[in-house]
């Protein structure tokens, strides 16, 4: 994979959720306390079509004799390959998802702190919290590989085996989705492997309440309160559909 650059943002979000309260609280702490985040297996994500990839055999007899050759520098039986590339063109699409899927550990972030749905969906359903990061943040995970925003399509990718670079690849199984998902406005980091993360804890700056928060959360958040970490509670104002963010002060409840 091309090494990681995190391109130009200004803060990141990531929304998190349990309908147990004691486990809400203990995974902000994780942040807050431990500086950790978890980069998650792809098979356990709500999108059975994550990573799917197909592969493009379109190319002229020179380009593939080329890639042949490379491939296969001590061999000399290029039309078996070549022939046996196209008949296992489905089993290798399948292998390669699976390898990627297996492997590879993904975290997923948002520069949205205010979707109506990502509240309900991530956040068990406005009694979990959202977390806030400067960006710079993703470049202190470990184990970081690349990162980018997703892109929403009505088609699986095509990825050309023979024309495509080969950072390619990687952009296009890790970084395209169907646009149902559009609504998400993702942002992707992937890591070399799956499992808990040390991150840069400073670089912490919001900490933002569901709107139905338990209680015992409210006031462990509250607990950083002029600690450079900004707290907000989510309000739905009586006249919209919409969620805004209100601060939190010592002198302020909601």
């Amino acid at each position: 994979m091309a090494p990681f650059n995190k391109g130009i943002l200004q803060m990141l979000y990531k929304y998190i959720g349990n309908h147990d309260k004691e486990e809400t609280i203990k995974c902000l702490k994780y942040f807050l306390e431990d500086g950790t985040i978890k980069a998650s297996d792809p098979f356990s994500f709500n999108d059975p079509s994550e990573l799917k990839i197909d592969l493009g055999l379109d190319t002229n007899r020179a380009i593939a004799k080329k890639r042949y050759r490379k491939d296969k520098p001590k061999e000399s039986n290029f039309d078996q390959w070549f022939s046996g590339l196209k008949q296992a063109r489905w089993d290798i699409i399948n292998a390669t998802r699976v390898q990627m899927m297996s492997k590879y550990g993904i975290v997923c972030l948002t520069p949205n702190p205010d979707n109506f749905l990502m509240w309900s969906h991530y956040s068990a359903s406005h009694t979990g919290f959202c977390i806030g990061f400067d960006d710079d943040f993703v470049g202190t995970i470990d184990e970081v590989q690349i990162a980018g925003s997703v892109m929403y399509s009505e088609n699986v990718p095509i990825y050309n085996f023979f024309t495509d670079p080969q950072a390619e690849f990687a952009h296009k199984i890790f970084f395209t989705k169907h646009v149902c998902w559009s609504y998400e406005n993702e942002y992707r980091v992937i890591c070399n492997s799956q499992g808990i993360k040390k991150f840069d804890k400073s670089l912490i700056r919001e900490v933002i309440l569901g709107s139905h928060v338990s209680y015992e959360l409210e006031r462990y958040a509250r607990s950083f309160l002029n600690t450079g970490i900004k707290i907000y509670k989510m309000i739905s104002p009586y006249n919209t559909y919409s969620v805004v963010k209100k601060e939190i002060t010592d002198k302020t409840f909601f």
